[in-house]
Formats: C-alpha cells, structure tokens, sequence
C-alpha cells in the first residue's frame, strides 16, 4: 500500500490489498476494520496482512460495515492471526 494511499484511507472509503477490493468500516490510529461479502481463506488473510503489516497494527475482517466489535471473522495483530470462526491462533509473521 503506498503512502499516498492511506492518506485517502478513511472510514466508508475503498481500499485494495493483495488484488481484493475492501469497504473501511473503521479506521483509528494504526487499527483499521474493513470489509468484504466474501469471507477470505487464511491464505488470503495473510497476504492482505503482508501488504498492510507496515501501516496497521490491528486488521480486523469483517463480511458487513456495521459489525459489532469482537465479531470480526479474522483478525490480524502483533504477528498473530486470530481465527475467530475457529476459535484458533496462527502465528504469522507478515515481514518474512
């Protein structure tokens, strides 16, 4: 993602990672939920955060705009992935 990018990156704009276009639902300091109809694949999950782990800390995926926070389906921080949907914890490292 280029600087110039996230400069446009607000809350109810578009962002694309990874060739998937996403909804922002949320955006605050270095966190940022965003959104698709579709749910993604772990692989696809970790691509998205290997594109964004340099300018969020926190990725949370959700299928809708207005989801409750804490029902996120996925969510990707501090070198982990939380698999919510499968109650699960992956290790990842988006920098190597």
């Amino acid at each position: 993602m280029k600087d110039e990018e996230n400069a446009k990156a607000t809350a109810g704009g578009k962002l694309k990672a990874a060739g998937v276009e996403f909804g922002i639902a949320e955006l605050n300091g270095k966190a940022i939920r965003i959104y698709t109809d579709q749910k993604l694949s772990i692989d696809e999950i970790k691509l998205v955060a290997k594109e964004l782990f340099s300018v969020y800390d926190i990725i949370q995926f959700s299928q809708y705009p207005k989801t409750n926070r804490g029902e996120e389906y996925c969510t990707y921080q501090y070198k982990m992935i939380l698999d919510n949907d499968n109650n699960n914890v992956i290790s990842f490292d988006p920098s190597k």
